[in-house]
């Protein structure tokens, strides 16, 4: 798959190559590009060693190191005493850039190891202009062994990447002659992890999902539980969480009364999951004070991780015997209403801040009787803009719509003293009655229909 999106990242990257010496913390969960966007950076870069770590001892993670160092100096393959003298070797006299991946496990190998490197990096790296890049899959450790006040690495660094999916506009920057709606779908099951892309890729959607996830031995077949064990010690318990959540039941009373648990004993999972973003909690855009909101929910986040419990797990015992059409069933006829939907939702709120200028927030609303797929909030010019989303195979979007929109939005009591400005986005378009509707009135159409220009 070719390197697509993350400008930002890469802009960091340049900016501290820039610098005499820098230390830079990149890390995030499995698969989503970690690797890609280091192989990117290093890829003009003469003087640059690439280290991928692995889970074996300390002694042969040093060896192979020391290879690696060889081969950058050009010299016969050579057996460093430590990692100190190994990083001294590699660093001498000129500017080098050393990245080296999956740094937990050197951690796990060796606890002493980040007081190796950070005395390492106080007295010869930091003085040599180097630059060093630390890199990790599994977030919590990471977090551990690198950014956390406890850890010896701590103050060393001077910028760390937590790296996520690529968003919408990334995939749609390559996409071109891609419908939206396809393109949606995948997104959906997705989440934009571009290894997962890159999986789903066939001809056909339903087709990958029998083929990699529905399948006993499919690629993604069991990845979400794989996922939970690499980050947590005890996975039932958030599994139990995940399972409630993509059952419907988003707010933490209820998510604790259908696991029949005190709400106060959900609190460190919910919060681990999020730190993980697999979750996230979500409270209406005009929520002053979201911390403290009792309306908050939590969604889950991840994409493929919000596919599997909602197609696969209530399967398992079925896809496990290697029988896959009841599931193939349920995805045709739940997929798009029940999930799809919801990610074109994520989309569009996506599109709106992209789009819309001098709003300061964008999100949703909802109390007990309303909801409204997208909200931006200018507070400061006391504006407000609602839109409705329609993830329509063919019928288009009408009039009707835009008015039950009106509707909704005139019961709302955090909208009055605000003007309002409305929208739509479709997938199906807009018929013509609209389209003449939304010139008149200034309803922004935001219309998804055909394909990414």
């Amino acid at each position: 798959m070719e390197f697509i999106g993350r400008k930002e990242e890469s802009s960091i990257l340049e900016d501290e190559y820039g610098k005499r010496s820098s230390l830079v913390i990149i890390y995030g969960r499995r698969r989503v590009g970690k690797t890609a966007l280091i192989d990117n950076f290093l890829r003009n870069k003469v003087n640059s060693l690439y280290f991928l770590a692995t889970e074996e001892s300390s002694p042969l993670n040093l060896e192979r190191f020391s290879s690696s160092v060889s081969k950058l100096l050009g010299i016969p393959s050579a057996m460093f005493r430590d990692w100190e003298s190994a990083l001294d070797a590699a660093t001498k006299g000129r500017k080098t850039v050393v990245a080296i991946d999956e740094f937990q496990y050197l951690a796990q190998a060796d606890p002493a190891l980040p007081s190796v490197f950070q005395h390492a990096w106080d007295t010869i790296l930091s003085k040599r202009g180097v630059m060093l890049i630390l890199c990790g899959s599994f977030i919590g450790m990471m977090e551990k062994y690198t950014l956390n006040y406890s850890s010896p690495l701590y103050g060393r660094r001077t910028a760390s990447i937590k790296l996520g999916p690529l968003t919408f506009s990334d995939v749609c920057s390559v996409s071109k002659g891609i419908a939206y709606r396809s393109l949606v779908e995948r997104y959906a099951v997705t989440g934009g992890v571009p290894r997962y892309m890159e999986i789903m890729n066939g001809t056909s959607l339903e087709e990958d999902v029998r083929r990699h996830i529905f399948s006993r031995n499919g690629i993604l077949h069991e990845e979400p539980l794989f996922l939970l064990k690499d980050e947590v010690k005890d996975p039932v318990n958030y599994i139990s969480i995940l399972r409630t959540i993509a059952a419907g039941n988003r707010k933490v009373s209820d998510i604790a009364g259908r696991m029949e648990v005190p709400s106060n004993r959900l609190s460190p999972y919910l919060s681990t999951l999020t730190d993980m973003e697999i979750l996230e909690r979500a409270v209406p855009v005009t929520e002053n004070n979201p911390e403290r909101c009792r309306n908050g929910i939590y969604r889950i986040k991840d994409g493929l991780i919000g596919f599997w419990f909602a197609f696969v797990y209530p399967y398992m015992e079925y896809l496990d015997k290697g029988h896959a059409d009841a599931a193939m069933e349920n995805f045709r006829a739940r997929f798009d209403e029940s999930f799809a939907s919801f990610a074109f939702e994520n989309i569009c709120r996506e599109i709106a801040a992209n789009e819309l200028k001098g709003y300061r927030k964008t999100g949703s609303y909802w109390d007990r009787d309303t909801e409204i797929d997208v909200v931006a909030v200018d507070p400061d010019g006391r504006r407000i803009f609602a839109g409705e989303c329609k993830f329509r195979r063919e019928e288009k979007v009408t009039v009707k719509v835009l008015e039950s929109l009106k509707a909704k939005c005139a019961k709302v009591r955090d909208f009055e003293g605000y003007s309002l400005e409305y929208g739509m986005f479709s997938v199906s378009g807009f018929d013509e009655n609209l389209k003449a509707e939304a010139e008149k009135e200034g309803v922004r159409l935001f219309d998804l229909s055909g394909c990414p220009q």
